[in-house]
């Protein structure tokens, strides 16, 4: 077992490593920032279900209250032509139609609820989306910066070395110069 734990762990670590170089800074603030508005969209979608399913219900209770006076006539009607049966099956509707309506009103009340819940966290959403939305540019902004100064930092080193090749170079020939004096001077000092 101790072989494949490590063979786990060393795979692991290459494939981070890996992901590490591949991963850019920039991009993954605009994946995170896409995602986000994403999530949005979302909320906003379940949102309008919710809002529809509530005025599915509300039509239906409008129907069924509509209903209810209709029952009550109707058992008013078969009092009158001394039809206790039809009166007795009118009001059982009225009163199935009455306990219809009590569990809608519940149900348009807890859509009511989550209504209010998914309005909270879209509000709660939008600011924190706005706020990354600042911070992704100002990191975007500091890599860039810090990119530079490591492409500015790296050239100074290379320069460095530059400048210590120009300073040998301006030195040998500052040698040679001052050799080519001295052989003037003596072949001036033997020709007087």
């Amino acid at each position: 077992m101790g072989v494949l734990k490590r063979t786990a762990a060393i795979l692991s670590a290459k494939v981070n490593s890996l992901l590490n170089r591949a991963e850019d800074p920039k991009e993954m603030l605009v994946y995170s920032y896409e995602k986000q508005k994403e999530l949005l969209q979302n909320v906003n979608k379940g949102i309008a279900d919710v809002m529809t399913s509530k005025k599915q219900l509300e039509i239906k209770k409008e129907e069924l209250n509509a209903n209810l006076e209709k029952y009550q006539n109707q058992a008013k009607r078969a009092v009158a032509a001394n039809r206790d049966d039809l009166a007795a099956i009118a009001l059982s509707r009225k009163q199935e139609t009455l306990s219809t309506i009590q569990t809608l009103d519940e149900q348009i009340a807890g859509l009511d609820r989550n209504l209010e819940k998914l309005k909270a966290t879209k509000q709660k959403l939008e600011v924190k989306i706005q706020q990354f939305g600042a911070k992704k540019e100002i990191l975007k902004a500091q890599y860039d910066a810090s990119k530079a100064t490591v492409k500015v930092q790296e050239s100074l080193t290379g320069l460095g070395e530059d400048i210590s090749d120009v300073k040998s170079t301006v030195d040998r020939i500052e040698e040679r110069i001052d050799k080519q004096k001295a052989r003037a001077d003596a072949i001036t000092v033997m020709v007087d």
